[in-house]
């Protein structure tokens, strides 16, 4: 689909805000790295022996989980973007600052999963979200971050992070895998809101598996099954990586009655995938968290239009450096977020929006082509072997089904030339089109095109009965080819047994 509406970009971007202000407790924190670890470092020390600080600061990020995760939460770095290219970050462990589009995401997180109390309230209700994003958006961390403090301040919170094999749910030294993550997470917080014994090898942390014995919650992993989470009850479900997981469709299908609130985060993997099909549905809400709104790599970005389609790109140096070292196919899967030239395509579809741009035309008539009413199903054939075309109706309709880019002659298609019908049928249940192309042999151009989302295989039949009819030719019935996979067969069943068709 071609983007012809410009995109708009914030700006400046970044913004350059040196400070954030928390909206339920009034609570400023530094967003510039330097001064964000002063702020840090002076708020430990100053609640190391201070009790009643300690506890207007747990209270504080009980209320507030955009200030936890700017005051206490550290991120495994590394690389960075200097100037637009890749380098190696010159500091691997460093203090998690948000930036704008993640407070965002953060936000609407903790929207999805209202208190019981704003429920009863009428102030909201607990909804999915699917995270729509370029790789190394900082995704994962976010997601591991709100179920963490979750875990932290929510009492009684059961907590279930899926992903696609057991090795990325929990294995010590891999830092990508999920429990990996709350591990580093735990290292980092002050001893005095740790909760007891969830360190990794002690009696809460086991594998796959970490309790909060203060509050009773819990964080369980379990690799993606088709019954994972299966006979389960959670709070929230995170299902990391969902384009690559097998048995997609089950496991959405099961985590829906497991969680009260379902996270999937993913990079695609191809338009086929339960991930891609989920995205497209308009069932689950979805969050772009796209590459330029990253503060490195969208600096400096800008807009450009392609002169031939007239879609408009959203491009960076950071942008243009890898579209020169990544395949196009590689660029839709891990920086564009297109799913459907993230698979294996013959043709992408840039190149087929430049196709329709170069050679497309509006039509210029449309038809409404079918039997004249009262025609009997067993007459079909005697019609199609007597080559009767004035048993059909041919009405010009606004909104007919047959497109035609030709001048009729004497209300048809010029008798004088040969047609071939390219059919491809669909269910009929208004998912995608069925399809009738007309080709004129002798000019190899494409003459018309019959084409309805709601005519079932069977229907379709005498569509083209008709439309055969109408059409002609020198031999006056035209040459079809359909394929019979699928829907075809019962095409191909009702054209050639019972019609009888072309003799």
């Amino acid at each position: 689909m071609i983007e012809t509406l410009k995109p708009t970009l914030k700006e400046p971007f970044p913004s350059g805000e040196e400070y954030w202000t928390c909206p339920n407790t009034g609570l400023v924190v530094p967003k510039l790295e330097i001064a964000n670890l002063k702020y840090r470092h002076d708020v430990i020390a100053d609640a190391e022996n201070d009790e009643g600080l300690q506890r207007e600061l747990l209270t504080a990020c009980s209320q507030s989980f955009l200030y936890w995760i700017n005051t206490f939460s550290w991120t495994f770095h590394q690389m960075d973007v200097r100037e637009g290219e890749r380098v190696a970050s010159p500091y691997i462990h460093v203090p998690l600052i948000t930036w704008e589009v993640q407070d965002d995401l953060l936000n609407r997180f903790v929207k999805c999963l209202p208190t019981i109390e704003q429920v009863l309230a009428g102030e909201g209700k607990s909804e999915d979200i699917l995270i729509d994003k370029s790789r190394d958006m900082g995704a994962s961390w976010m997601c591991i971050n709100f179920l963490h403090w979750l875990w932290l301040f929510r009492e009684d919170a059961q907590l279930l992070e899926l992903s696609r094999t057991e090795e990325y749910v929990d294995k010590a030294g891999n830092q990508k895998a999920l429990f990996q993550r709350h591990d580093y997470i735990n290292q980092w917080l002050p001893n005095w809101m740790l909760p007891p014994d969830c360190l990794f090898g002690q009696r809460e942390r086991t594998k796959m598996h970490m309790r909060n014995r203060l509050t009773g919650a819990c964080i369980d992993g379990e690799s993606t099954t088709q019954h994972a989470a299966s006979g389960d009850r959670r709070l929230v479900g995170l299902l990391d990586e969902f384009s690559k997981v097998e048995k997609g469709a089950l496991m959405r299908s099961a985590t829906r009655d497991a969680c009260l609130m379902r996270i999937v985060n993913s990079t695609g993997a191809g338009p086929g995938t339960e991930y891609s099909k989920w995205k497209k549905s308009g069932k689950i809400k979805v969050f772009p968290l796209m590459w330029w709104d990253h503060p490195d790599k969208g600096k400096d970005r800008y807009v450009v239009q392609d002169s031939i389609t007239k879609a408009w790109k959203i491009r960076s140096p950071w942008y243009d450096e890898e579209c020169n070292n990544r395949s196009p196919k590689e660029m839709a899967r891990e920086i564009d977020a297109i799913d459907m030239e993230a698979g294996s395509l013959r043709l992408t579809t840039s190149n087929i929006d430049k196709h329709i741009a170069l050679f497309g035309r509006d039509p210029l008539t449309r038809w409404d082509i079918k039997f004249k009413r009262g025609t009997a199903e067993d007459g079909i054939k005697d019609f199609l072997k007597r080559r009767n075309h004035k048993q059909v109706d041919a009405k010009r309709s606004k909104a007919g089904p047959l497109r035609l880019w030709v001048n009729l002659v004497d209300g048809r298609l010029d008798q004088t030339k040969d047609y071939i019908l390219g059919i491809d049928i669909s269910k009929g249940q208004g998912a995608s089109n069925s399809v009738i192309s007309i080709k004129c042999r002798q000019t190899n151009e494409k003459v018309g095109e019959w084409r309805d989302a709601e005519t079932p295989p069977y229907e379709m039949a005498r569509v083209a009965a008709a439309l055969c009819l109408w059409i002609g030719g020198r031999k006056r019935l035209p040459f079809q080819k359909w394929e019979m996979n699928g829907p075809g067969w019962d095409y191909g069943r009702v054209t050639v047994k019972d019609y009888k068709y072309p003799y």
